[in-house]
């Protein structure tokens, strides 16, 4: 009996930690002007609640994109999860490491090319392995059924069969990545939709 309740007294300070985080990472109100919109207005809500946003400088070192990849992108053995290829690199800190480059998936060549808070984003920048990171260009996301130019087991490159707009060459993802880069496009799409005059792609 003693041992029940302290179970319980257990499970109720879990509860109350968790609960007094979720609460913690969601201001009351946060959400509030997406309240009752749905298509572009709820996109546009979305995207004036984000600002202002906490960006990462570009590059290596503390405060930096490698930090955000130590942090996000490393597996608990600290191997770097890389979504474009099965070779395996270790982490150095916060350091780059050698053979490896920072991925825009939606390619900073579709804004213009300009260096802007969507640039440095970590919520679209992978570490990749660099010849993949190469090959894929800024080809747009597919599914490749023929004419294939780049394949290394978890990454193929070559002629799009999605859809009826794009016949030329794209980047197919391995399946278990696609909602990542999904996921990726959608939140830049909205979160920078006013980068949308400068959209070429």
């Amino acid at each position: 009996c003693i041992m029940r309740n302290i179970h319980k007294l257990i499970c109720l300070t879990c509860f109350v930690i968790l609960s007094s985080f979720v609460l913690a990472s969601v201001p009351t109100g946060y959400y509030y002007q997406a309240r009752g919109k749905s298509k572009g207005e709820l996109k546009t809500a979305l995207s004036d609640i984000s600002h202002p946003l906490r960006v990462l400088s570009y590059g290596s070192g503390e405060g930096a994109t490698w930090e955000g990849f130590f942090k996000a992108d490393r597996n608990a053995d600290n191997s770097v999860m890389d979504n474009y290829s099965t070779i395996v690199r270790y982490f150095n800190a916060y350091n780059s490491i050698s053979e490896m480059a920072i991925e825009h998936s939606f390619p900073k060549s579709w804004w213009g090319g300009h260096e802007n808070n969507a640039y440095r984003d970590l919520f679209h920048l992978y570490p990749t392995d660099s010849r993949a990171n190469s090959a894929k260009n800024n080809f747009p996301l597919g599914e490749v059924a023929s004419s294939i130019v780049y394949y290394n087991t978890l990454s193929t490159i070559g002629s799009n069969s999605f859809g009826a707009v794009y016949s030329g060459n794209a980047f197919e993802p391995a399946d278990e990545f696609k909602g990542d880069f999904a996921r990726s496009y959608f939140y830049i799409s909205t979160i920078y939709e006013s980068l949308y005059p400068l959209w070429n792609s």
